[in-house]
């Protein structure tokens, strides 16, 4: 596996986590809250829309998806 994509995905999940915790709780309408849920939708969603999707970067980080989302959820009172 090629470094630079494993740092790529792991810069990924940190940012989306900062970015989901970020405006957890706030309204949509609000710009932390529409980071909040953009960030939400690219980690707890199944959806291949983008192009390197939260599964992506599972798979290149070896962890399997629904492991990292519990994990995820569990460091985050269960959100999400």
């Amino acid at each position: 596996m090629e470094f630079g994509l494993l740092l790529l995905a792991q810069a990924m999940l940190e940012q989306a986590i900062a970015d989901w915790r970020v405006g957890f709780g706030r309204p949509e309408w609000s710009p932390r809250g529409r980071l909040s849920a953009e960030a939400a939708d690219w980690l707890f969603s199944d959806e291949r829309r983008a192009t390197f999707t939260f599964k992506d970067a599972a798979d290149v980080l070896g962890a399997e998806v629904n492991w990292l989302r519990a994990m995820i959820r569990a460091e985050h009172g269960g959100a999400g």
